[in-house]
């Protein structure tokens, strides 16, 4: 049951007012509800299936299989190895290991080969008159004054990660 007094109004204009019994004032809401609380129903099996119609223009699977059921279904075809949650995490680990070997080696060469085709349109050169760099310990300060003054329960650990960003982390 959708209550629009006004159908006019920009805010009564919705999917969800299309589909339901709108109620255009108190006594229509008030006998829509006790129709629906004694009957159950408030339209007939082919108004049902005309606002079903409706919806299947803006959702997919208004009258068929949900999507999760569908992706469950795709995946079922899928002829996968199974393997014990050790091995998986085995896998994970050398994965991980090797990738964050090789990432910081492979950033660098990239940026290295890169650099000759950097534009130099000033744009640097004015950031940097605009937001000079900060300090490590222009950032720890701030923090060392609110730690000691309680307004947080530890001083977090800062690293550089830019000229002018830092990553804090707090050790849990």
């Amino acid at each position: 049951i959708a209550y629009v007094p006004d159908s006019e109004n920009d805010f009564s204009k919705n999917i969800a007012n299309d589909v339901s019994f709108q109620a255009r004032n108190a006594g229509d809401l008030l006998a829509a509800v006790e129709k629906a609380l004694n009957t159950g129903r408030l339209d007939t099996d082919a108004g049902r299936m005309a606002k079903m119609q409706f919806l299947k223009y803006y959702i997919e699977n208004a009258g068929g299989p949900l999507a999760c059921d569908r992706i469950v279904e795709e995946l079922n075809t899928l002829d996968v190895p199974e393997y014990t949650l050790k091995e998986i995490q085995s896998r994970l680990r050398r994965m991980t290991s090797f990738a964050n070997s090789l990432l910081p080696s492979a950033k660098y060469i990239i940026k290295q080969c890169l650099s000759p085709f950097k534009k130099t349109d000033g744009k640097e050169e004015k950031r940097k008159q605009k937001f000079p760099s900060i300090s490590l310990e222009e950032v720890q300060e701030p923090l060392k004054i609110w730690s000691d003054g309680g307004l947080i329960p530890s001083i977090p650990s800062v690293k550089a990660v830019s000229d002018n960003l830092f990553s804090l982390h707090v050790e849990r």
